[in-house]
């Protein structure tokens, strides 16, 4: 991940937040070195008035000492020195009547005041310091003009330029800002740099990691290098890490069938460790279960419930499904066991009434038909033992006409065993029915068997009535 590929990176916001910072406190800072060495300029620059101001001041009052009157080429040497925009010496009235009405209405002030004049002001929109300074008569003027000592012999006003001090101090304010604002870049750069190299990277690396976990990857190595909060991070993670590949271990083993797998529980507010103990509790509970009902079964105890309250959820509808199976696979087997009994006892008009489905409807028809089965054979035999009763009758009568003629009741004997060995087959042939039908028919076909012995005695018995007869 490239440092400038986020458009919200950190190393921007820290960045831009200390160059803010700097700027502000360098501005600041600016700000007052500035106004000192402004000040600095204007207090020179008028101090350079002063000293000019003075300079020819005495100059000037020296030469009025040597009798001196005529100080124009004085003023006109001055006039040359730099920054110097406007120099005036006029006389007052003592000296030169005519020229000191030249004096202006400020000059005039300090001349009656006797005290300097000294302020900032503007010449042809050029700033300036106004000095005007009064020349006092001393003793040794006296000796070559008139008044007394102390009298002002002339007012010099100096005007002295501040477009050089200005320019310097602009040309000084611009630097500053210059060289605030390259501070200020180095300072960014150098900051983007650190935060990079000592921030950013293990910051990727962590976010990195971070992306990996939230995909599920929890086979990659976390690698833990540093010492600071940056490694208590990493360290932090890699447990994390740790504390879910246990628990996807965990549940893998759950999901190949081995509930008995350790569960990791990290701390009493691990609330997926907690989770996954709580799952690994509810599928022991239900194999539980599911083994009770498993051995009921194998055991033939198909009423054997399982409480479904001890579940929740999704566990509680499976142990219901149980319960709810269990009744409808039974219920059609104890009907069946039920109508079974009936026809031990008896009664064969018992039928299976239950409504069922699939195999369990089989179940039903086949216990039915094999009702409707033994009903028929149960007819059947009782029609074949009344037909016997019959035949025996037809026995006894044709025994006593044998007597009046052999060969008579040697024919009718022939007739009869006849008729004999065909209601002998018909009950065999019964016989043979009821036993397919049922296993519930062994006593009625027993009785059948020896119905059909005794039918059989009685043939032979025919038989040897109708030897004697022939003989």
């Amino acid at each position: 991940m490239k440092l400038f590929d986020v458009s919200k990176s950190v190393s921007k916001k820290i960045s831009y937040k200390v160059a803010a910072g700097l700027i502000f406190v360098l501005g600041i800072l600016l700000i007052f070195v500035l106004y000192y060495s402004q000040n600095s300029k204007l207090e020179s620059t008028k101090e350079i008035t002063h000293e000019v101001g003075e300079t020819m001041k005495y100059s000037i009052l020296y030469s009025m000492g040597e009798g001196i009157t005529d100080v124009e080429p004085f003023i006109e040497r001055v006039k040359h020195l730099n920054n110097l925009s406007e120099v005036r010496i006029i006389p007052t009235e003592i000296i030169d009547e005519s020229r000191s009405k030249q004096m202006n209405q400020l000059e005039r002030e300090t001349v009656k005041s006797k005290e300097d004049y000294f302020a900032e002001e503007k010449l042809n929109n050029v700033p300036v310091f106004h000095s005007i300074t009064t020349l006092l008569a001393e003793p040794s003027c006296l000796d070559c003009h008139d008044g007394n000592a102390g009298d002002v012999y002339a007012v010099m006003s100096l005007k002295y330029s501040l477009a050089e001090t200005n320019a310097a101090i602009v040309n000084e304010r611009i630097g500053a800002v210059i060289l605030v604002l390259i501070l200020a870049a180095a300072v960014w750069i150098m900051i983007v740099y650190l935060v990079k190299q000592n921030v950013l990277v293990d910051l990727y690396v962590v976010i990195s990691n971070l992306n990996n976990l939230s995909k599920g990857i929890l086979m990659d190595e976390i690698v833990v290098n540093r010492e600071d909060e940056f490694g208590e991070l990493g360290k932090s993670l890699k447990k994390l890490k740790d504390g879910l590949y246990d628990q996807s271990v965990t549940v893998s083993e759950f999901a190949k069938g081995n509930i008995t797998a350790d569960v990791k529980v990290l701390s009493d507010q691990d609330t997926l460790g907690n989770s996954v103990q709580e799952i690994k509790q509810s599928l022991i509970q239900l194999s539980q279960d599911t083994r009770l009902l498993s051995t009921a079964a194998e055991e033939g105890n198909l009423s054997e419930k399982v409480d479904k309250e001890k579940h929740k959820g999704v566990y509680k509808e499976i142990v219901s499904g149980f319960n709810s199976t269990f009744d409808y696979l039974t219920a059609p087997i104890k009907e069946g066991a039920v109508v079974l009994g009936k026809f031990a006892e008896g009664d064969l008009t018992e039928r299976v009434k239950g409504d069922y489905k699939g195999e369990h409807q089989l179940i039903k028809d086949s216990i039915n038909q094999l009702g409707e089965s033994l009903s028929m054979l149960v007819q059947n035999f009782s029609e074949a033992v009344y037909a016997t009763a019959s035949a025996s009758s037809e026995i006894s009568s044709s025994s006593e006409e044998m007597a009046a003629g052999a060969q008579e009741q040697s024919a009718q004997a022939t007739e009869v065993a006849s008729a004999v060995e065909q209601m002998t087959t018909t009950i065999l042939q019964t016989t043979k029915n009821a036993n397919v039908a049922s296993e519930s028919s062994v006593n009625a076909s027993k009785l059948t068997k020896t119905g059909v012995e005794q039918i059989t005695l009685a043939k032979n018995g025919m038989n040897e009535i109708t030897a004697s007869a022939q003989s």
